[in-house]
């Protein structure tokens, strides 16, 4: 069944790339794979999953910017995707990895290169420049290379934002351990200082928030939340805060939808043949 869970995780992602969207499959993974009690910790390429003991006094809320965007109908999301494709094949030729000109993820270079994330973070702000222009692009990875990797709602793109999307990769990727890290020390501080880190990146870096999520951001930590991040896409939608339910905060004049838990995620049942 855990087999079984995982292809239906995978075929749900890839089902999304079919509207246009190059989206990843954290929330696929989630749903499926989720299970009473803890945290899941998700990797890629192949999907794998392991439980993560959340500390007993974590509190997560669930909050609303009020900010919507359709991300099968805007170009926004694939264009952040379609700049850490550029991003990893420079880096790829700089680190004259084989077959870099096939790379188109990040994580890729990682893997090749056995290079840490910090390693990879400081070889970004060496090497890889802020933003470019096609041309530019087209002159360090060629032409084609440069149309293969852009998807159709992004081959309008004149400028590609490479470091700062690289550094938000890698940094994400590191907090992501950094987090885990966390929690199995049950130290909350910690954990909230990351969530606060990571959506700082995500507004300078990755610049994918609203003005919705950056004022309900600036509520919690006004508030005195331990730490809060969007999540989801980006350009809206929800965020979560971070709280102990030791000390608890009163959130009640903001946009709460609900305190959260991890629990389990879809069940099903095989269908049988009953001929």
């Amino acid at each position: 069944m855990e087999f079984l869970g995982k292809w239906l995780a995978d075929l749900c992602a890839k089902a999304e790339h079919m509207i246009g969207t190059c989206g990843g499959g954290m929330d696929q993974a989630c749903e499926i794979l989720a299970e009473d009690g803890a945290a899941l910790r998700i990797d890629f390429n192949p999907l794998t999953t392991r439980l993560v003991k959340l500390p007993g006094n974590a509190l997560f809320v669930v909050l609303h910017s009020g900010d919507y965007l359709n991300k099968a109908s805007s170009s926004q999301y694939n264009e952040r995707v379609i700049e850490c494709r550029v991003a990893a094949q420079f880096l790829g030729k700089f680190l004259e990895l084989p077959n870099w000109k096939s790379m188109r993820r990040l994580r890729e270079i990682q893997e090749k290169s056995g290079k840490t994330l910090e390693e990879l973070l400081q070889l970004v702000k060496t090497v890889i420049p802020e933003n470019v222009t096609a041309e530019e692009v087209i002159a360090e990875i060629g032409k084609d290379s440069l149309t293969a990797l852009l998807t159709e709602n992004t081959k309008h793109m004149k400028e590609f934002n490479l470091r700062p999307r690289a550094s938000h990769c890698f940094g994400e990727a590191k907090r992501v351990n950094d987090f885990e890290e966390a929690c199995k020390r049950e130290d909350l501080t910690a954990m909230g200082q990351l969530m606060n880190q990571s959506h700082k990146s995500l507004q300078e870096n990755y610049q994918n928030t609203s003005p919705g999520i950056d004022k309900l951001i600036n509520e919690c930590k006004k508030a005195n939340v331990l730490g809060v991040r969007m999540t989801g896409g980006g350009w809206g939608g929800c965020l979560v805060a971070l709280l102990d339910k030791n000390n608890p905060i009163d959130l009640s004049q903001l946009n709460v939808l609900f305190n959260s838990s991890p629990c389990q995620g879809i069940t099903f049942e095989e269908l049988y043949d009953q001929k």
